[in-house]
């Protein structure tokens, strides 16, 4: 798989020349291959940190290339962003509210020191959100 052209993200320059003069000097060329060795195209959700399948049309689709030859930065960039797509599988421990947060929240209305009603209260809402996150 041989690329067709060049780019220069750092000011968008394309050429044939992997060379040419258009190209930041010291910067990072990437190659560009013909659709012809696309696999596939993806999409990632900024919002969500998260890479979803999509199609050729779609708005700000990527193209997935079979087997790319990959820049040492670009590897580590792949590399981190696994790392924090597989991180959040980890089950974390729950950390309920002290007294003082819950004093921070109700303000001047709530118990204090919190007791009653009030810490009653936060414990059932704490239940159902650990409920809820399972």
């Amino acid at each position: 798989m041989k690329p067709i052209a060049w780019y220069d993200p750092t000011n968008g320059a394309v050429s044939t020349d992997k060379d040419s003069p258009l190209f930041t000097p010291l910067g990072q060329v990437l190659p560009l291959y013909t659709e012809q060795d696309c696999v596939g195209w993806f999409g990632y959700d900024t919002g969500l940190r998260l890479w979803f399948e999509a199609n050729k049309g779609d708005d700000g689709a990527i193209p997935l290339y079979k087997d790319p030859k990959l820049c040492p930065t670009c590897e580590a960039l792949a590399r981190t962003v696994m790392l924090d797509q597989t991180s959040h599988d980890t089950q974390r421990t729950w950390v309920g509210l002290t007294d003082e947060e819950i004093k921070e929240i109700v303000g001047p209305y709530g118990d204090t020191p919190v007791k009653g009603y009030t810490r009653q209260l936060f414990d059932q809402i704490e239940a159902k959100l650990r409920e809820k996150n399972q």
